[in-house]
């Protein structure tokens, strides 16, 4: 199992993964706005591939504005996390959160952040699981006018 630092070489890849996790987009919108994160210094991508297979990804985001229950700024941001299901309870999701780490620290955070939608008990226990600990439920509305 290799784990590494998504490029523009791996996007075809990546853009696969996120699709696999965000099925509502479509591969252009992915597309578009993951090559501009993939030349951000405020955005990374850490993939990981076993054999030849590509199996996982966390998209980090660097935020300098508030995140609930932080104490300060700038703070690391899991914008998505995603492993494929027949790999999952293995430690892959350990070690995409543990290179993350990593790289926020180096960015000068004192924490990292991340949210899941309230239905999505496996995306909670995974938090929980990682050593995150609960700081805000939100349901959000609208009204079409």
């Amino acid at each position: 199992m290799e784990i590494f630092k998504g490029t523009i070489n791996q996007l075809d890849a990546l853009i696969n993964l996120e699709l696999e996790l965000w099925p509502h987009h479509t591969r252009e919108e992915l597309l578009e706005e993951t090559q501009k994160l993939l030349h951000s210094t405020n955005h990374v991508f850490y993939m990981i591939k076993r054999e030849r297979a590509f199996i996982a990804f966390i998209h980090m985001s660097i935020r300098n504005d508030y995140a609930a229950g932080t104490v300060g700024s700038p703070t690391g941001y899991i914008e998505g996390i995603y492993v494929k299901p027949e790999c999952r309870r293995n430690g892959v999701a350990h070690n995409l959160v543990e290179a993350a780490e990593l790289w926020a620290k180096a960015k000068d955070c004192r924490q990292i952040a991340s949210d899941t939608e309230l239905s999505n008990q496996s995306g909670y226990s995974f938090h929980i699981g990682a050593g995150f600990h609960e700081v805000n439920r939100t349901i959000s509305f609208i009204k079409d006018l």
